[in-house]
């Protein structure tokens, strides 16, 4: 018996390893960030690392996940 399994193009499932090392290294510079001033805001990372405002809160969302950051309304503090 074979199983088939569809992800959609846009699937996390198929990003490919240029993606993913782009995406943990916008995170590890949201984080250095916030390290050096204790808090930051969705609209000045988005403008720092040329990203969307949802693209920064899923990373802070992740972030948040892994215990590295407290997500406040807004923004992220350490």
């Amino acid at each position: 018996m074979i199983i088939c399994l569809y992800f959609p193009a846009t699937s996390r499932y198929n990003r490919t390893m240029a993606q993913r090392s782009l995406i943990q290294e916008r995170r590890k510079q949201i984080l250095d960030y916030i390290t050096q001033h204790q808090k930051a805001d969705i609209r000045e990372l988005s403008e720092l690392l040329n990203a969307t405002e949802i693209t920064i809160r899923r990373d802070l969302i992740e972030l948040e996940k892994t215990k590295m950051l407290i997500r406040t309304h807004g923004g992220a503090v350490i």
